[in-house]
């Protein structure tokens, strides 16, 4: 049994003693106790490692041996050996930074043991444009990689993106060498058969910015090749003229897979909580702090917010079995490619911010104006107006105004862009004055600009018998309801009860007007409608009559404790403010939990929530019986003013948002509630099954009792519903404090930051590796799970 490195062992034993002498000495009182001692732990771990490693006499270090010399429990200490070193390196390397002898022999003690315990990189056959290649030369990207052969220069950028160029660093950049296809197992071990023929290729691989060949073909040296691992989306968030600062935009996306064909999902995590130190626990704790991790900066536009960094370009990775790779990009642009299935990729996207939504893509800015638009509305002078957003009263900026008494006009501003309906009626002190109606309006309001309404004469009813019925009916706000069958209520000597008899029904425009047949010898007793569709109305007492039989529900703005911050979508089953949404079908419920029908998602046109199709407001009654009778009407629930009121319970199959939704079937036009998740979010650890003991590397994995695997980046989870495929991508989710882990490899500028650790901990902490990510997910598109 040789050894590789004669001695290791020895070597970090001597430099972590020096080590120790040096921080514990009288000199070194420059840092603050939350950097001494974690410095103090880490190197006392270590000195107590390597004498676990420690064979019997003769036997020297388990250190100075590789990893097939080692046992399986040596193998595991000298993981750990791996990860503290790699860890009190970063310590070292932090504000005073350590310049001891001692320190550059750790680091090259450290790239002897496999630096972070990462795999060394391995020879591998890549295939390109119906040829073999195979990976002769490796390195690290930074500005420019030169790779040096007998036939001339091979040189590579790496960008993030391009105008203005932004490099991407410390990625693996491969040359790959063409290979003759001599082997038939070439694939699976080039060393078998095959000639290098001196052409070569450059390939850059990373698990987030995914997998590069460049150029289509091998060519023979020298040549150089530009690579573009991103693409960025330009998003501004403005109010009229003026950027919106702090704004947080979320990005809907949608990808086209080969197995189950569109697939949604969101760029996650959305927002999180800042952190605060608590004196009373000791620690951080969550603060009432809201951070997005895309948000606006002072001139509005949004940008990935990094704690302690700041803003940087929203670019997003391209590169093949990247999460978020467009349809079209691929590995190379070789013909064979091409010709080749796309598994998966990103074919839309849209950007939301404050319930508006814009789609956006690489060359085509979104601009978010959050300003509303303006009505005018002109009537006859002193007449009143209720003004509804999508038929929902005043809950959305509308309510009940009077038109000037000289002009005739009145005009609101800043509201929501969409459909608004107005209902004109005159007034006699509080009441309505049945004598008088008119047909509702709609109304489409658009932002940055004013819209002109013009409301028609009110119509005098007064003086009509009461054989006349006269009025219109409406769907829902300013919808015509039409071809509605109204019913002579008709009385009966024998037998007793009351008989129905259909008198006509509403034209296009929900309008009707009606008399009864005076000569009919049965007493005229009232008037009803009682729809299949739109269930029970009585008509009470009045001339002139404005009836609404359903309702449109839509999910509204509404922050819950705005002041507490429990708006993120990790505080309970509310979402933050870009999605106010029931995800999927709704089912409207009775107060006796029958199921009453299910309606699917409508979205609005500013992006805003939903809006359900009409629900009607009162049951439907079946008409009549064989005996003429109404026997299914329950008279107890209506109202003196005709109106019924029903209860139904919004959710979806398996959840209820809201328990007791009354609906008023006269005037009221609909309801709102505020914004609800269904479902809510899965939490969990992953790992690839393998055979590989889970190391120290690993420790959020190791915390929660996995015990075999392997850890793989970004892995995708789907789940299948009523609604379609939605998806989310693992490993980016801090499992302490809900930010976002660092995606890049590895930040070399200070502050250092390492790949799948929470950027806000790292800030927090002062720390690169504060909190490990990988291996925990977290995702608001998929249903809550155990």
């Amino acid at each position: 049994m040789s050894r590789i490195n004669p001695g290791l062992g020895e070597r970090l034993s001597t430099a972590l003693q020096e080590l120790r002498a040096h921080e514990q000495g009288q000199a070194c009182t420059d840092q603050p106790v939350t950097l001494l001692v974690p410095k103090a732990v880490a190197s006392y771990v270590l000195v107590l490692l390597v004498e676990a490693l420690e064979r019997p006499a003769g036997l020297d270090n388990a250190l100075d041996y590789d990893d097939e010399q080692r046992t399986d429990e040596e193998n595991l200490f000298k993981s750990r050996v791996v990860s503290v070193l790699a860890y009190l390196l970063d310590l070292l390397s932090q504000s005073p930074v350590r310049t001891w002898p001692e320190v550059a022999e750790l680091r090259t003690i450290a790239d002897l043991l496999g630096g972070t315990g990462e795999e060394e990189w391995r020879r591998e056959v890549v295939a390109l444009g119906g040829k073999h290649g195979l990976t002769v030369a490796h390195q690290k990207s930074g500005a420019t990689v030169v790779f040096e052969t007998p036939e001339g220069t091979v040189s590579a950028r790496v960008l993030k993106a391009e105008t203005p160029d932004e490099y991407l660093d410390n990625v693996d950049v491969y040359l790959v060498e063409e290979v003759t296809d001599e082997a038939e197992d070439i694939e699976s071990d080039p060393s078998e058969g095959g000639e290098l023929t001196g052409r070569y290729a450059v390939m850059v691989d990373d698990p987030y910015w995914g997998r590069r060949i460049q150029p289509a073909a091998f060519t023979e040296a020298p040549f150089s090749e530009t690579f573009v691992m991103g693409y960025e989306l330009t998003i501004q968030v403005v109010k009229g003229a003026a950027p919106v600062e702090n704004a947080t935009v979320s990005l809907a996306l949608e990808w086209l897979t080969d197995d189950d064909g569109v697939v949604k999902g969101w760029l996650q995590p959305d927002e999180f909580n800042g952190l605060t130190y608590s004196a009373e626990l000791e620690t951080y704790v969550e603060s009432g702090e809201v951070f997005g991790r895309i948000m606006t900066d002072a001139e509005g536009r949004a940008g990935l917010f990094t704690p302690g960094l700041g803003w940087s370009r929203l670019i997003l990775p391209k590169g093949h079995g990247a999460p978020y790779q467009r349809v079209g990009d691929r590995r190379d642009d070789s013909p064979e490619t091409a010709a080749e299935t796309q598994a998966r990729g990103v074919q839309r996207i849209v950007a939301l911010c404050q319930g508006r939504a814009k789609e956006v893509s690489e060359g085509s800015p979104a601009t978010i104006d959050l300003a509303g638009g303006t009505l005018r509305i002109t009537g006859p002078p002193g007449s009143s107006v209720q003004v509804m957003y999508y038929g929902e009263g005043s809950l959305l900026g509308g309510g009940t105004y009077e038109l000037d008494w000289l002009t005739g006009q009145l005009e609101l501003s800043d509201l929501r862009p969409g459909e608004w309906h107005v209902f004109h009626f005159r007034k006699i002190g509080s009441y309505v004055d049945t004598n008088y109606g008119g047909p509702r309006v709609k109304a489409t309001v658009r932002a940055g600009e004013t819209t002109e309404l013009s409301l028609g004469s009110l119509t005098d009813y007064s003086g009509s018998s009461w054989e006349r019925l006269v009025g219109r009916v409406y769907r829902w706000g300013a919808e015509p309801a039409a071809g509605v069958t109204i019913y002579e209520l008709r009385q009966q000597l024998e037998p007793p009860g009351t008989r129905w008899k259909a008198a006509g029904t509403t034209g296009a425009d929900g309008f009707f007007d009606l008399t009864a047949d005076p000569n009919d010898p049965d007493p005229l007793d009232g008037w009803a409608i009682d729809d299949p569709t739109w269930g029970y109305f009585l008509f009470p007492t009045g001339t002139y009559h404005d009836v609404v039989l359903g309702g449109r529900v839509v999910s509204v703005r509404q922050t819950t404790l705005p002041e507490l911050g429990l708006a993120p979508w990790r505080k309970g089953a509310y979402r933050h403010e870009n999605f106010a949404t029931v995800e999927g079908g709704i089912t409207f419920r009775e107060r006796d939990g029958k199921v009453g029908g299910s309606f699917s998602s409508e979205e609005l046109p500013d992006g805003m929530g939903f809006v359900s199709a009409p629900l009607p407001k009162t049951p439907y009654t079946g008409l009549t019986g064989d005996d003429g009778t109404l026997a299914k009407l329950n008279w107890e629930a209506v109202r003196p003013d005709g109106s019924v009121v029903e209860t139904f319970q919004i959710g979806d199959d398996q959840n209820v948002c809201e328990p007791g939704l009354p609906f008023y079937s006269r005037r009221s036009v609909g309801v709102a509630f505020p914004k609800t998740a269904t479902g809510g979010k899965i939490v969990g650890n992953v790992l690839r099954r393998d055979e590989h003991v889970v190391r120290a590397d690993l420790p959020e994995s190791a915390r929660v009792g996995l015990e075999f695997g392997r850890h793989e980046w970004f892995l995708e989870v789907r789940h299948q519903s009523s609604e379609g495929v939605w998806t989310c991508f693992a490993d980016i989710v801090c499992p302490y404090c809900g930010g976002p882990a660092w995606l890049d490899p590895d930040r070399t500028e200070a502050p250092l930051l390492k790949r799948g650790y929470c950027t806000q901990c790292a800030a927090e902490f002062g720390q690169a590796q504060a909190m490990d990510c990988r291996g925990y997910f977290e995702s608001i598109a998929l249903p809550e799970t155990e």
